[in-house]
């Protein structure tokens, strides 16, 4: 969980705001008192105006940053459920969908704290694809490795019957030395003399 916020903070942010609205309006009534050593009466009207004016708005401003503070909380707690609800869906992933897709067996359910996020839904769902898409190519490369020991198996067969047939058609040619031609040929069991 991220904290952007302290206890202490909460307080302060409060404070903050109004407590530059009441420096500016103590720098106002410090100044209309000012004003008072004028001796137009105008001139002080005109002074208390312009107090008045710059302390609303300064209340204006603090009010505004206090409605700021508060959307920006809940902001960063929106913000840290939707972190806290895509940890969830990494762990979900890591730990039972991901062994359940790379055996080819049907991956369970989705918690429902995932499914209220499309974000990480939609993330589960990419990363099944690309383990099928990953496991269907691991099976393609050992149909394909089965499939040349297989061929290479025949060759391997076919070369040992052609020579069976050649030694058979030497001993048809010369039936008197048999055992001189299985010898050369390497068929007899008892190695060369």
């Amino acid at each position: 969980m991220i904290i952007l916020f302290s206890p202490g903070m909460s307080s302060l942010m409060r404070l903050g705001p109004w407590g530059g609205v009441g420096v500016v309006a103590a720098y106002a009534i410090g100044t209309c008192s000012l004003a008072g050593s004028v001796d137009n009466p105008l001139w002080r009207v005109l002074w208390y105006v312009a107090a008045g004016v710059v302390t609303a708005v300064a209340a204006a401003g603090a009010s505004a940053l206090r409605r700021a503070a508060r959307w920006y909380r809940v902001e960063v707690r929106r913000l840290e459920l939707r972190c806290e609800t895509r940890s969830a869906a990494l762990q979900e992933v890591a730990q039972r969908q991901l062994p359940a897709l790379v055996r080819g067996a049907v991956p369970p359910p989705l918690p429902d704290a995932v499914l209220a996020d499309e974000v990480a839904v939609e993330a589960v769902h990419r990363c099944a694809a690309l383990v099928a898409q990953f496991r269907d190519g691991q099976a393609a490369r050992v149909s394909a490795m089965q499939a040349v020991l297989v061929a290479l198996g025949r060759n391997v067969q076919a070369s040992a019957l052609r020579i069976q047939e050649e030694a058979a058609l030497m001993l048809q040619r010369h039936p008197a030395d048999s055992e001189a031609g299985a010898r050369r040929s390497g068929l007899a069991g008892d190695g060369p003399s």
